[in-house]
């Protein structure tokens, strides 16, 4: 059964496996969207810790140029 999120044996996860099993797999099964401060965090640690290639759109987000762009990277 694919997981959307990681669901990697740590506090976090194991948190929900002691309310009970079908919670640890519902939070395994939710969709996920990442806060603003998550996906900021991942950009840093990107920029720190792994090879460069972060690319930013300036532009606004919408129309057909943000899709492409989107897709891309």
């Amino acid at each position: 059964m694919p997981h959307p999120r990681d669901c990697a044996v740590h506090f976090t996860t194991l948190r929900y496996m002691s309310q009970s099993p079908a919670h640890y797999r519902a939070r395994c099964e939710s969709p996920f969207e990442p806060t603003p401060a998550m996906r900021f965090g991942t950009l840093v640690h990107m920029l720190c810790f792994e090879q460069p290639g972060v690319q930013v759109w300036q532009g606004d987000r919408r129309g057909k140029a943000w899709e492409q762009f989107r897709d891309a990277h």
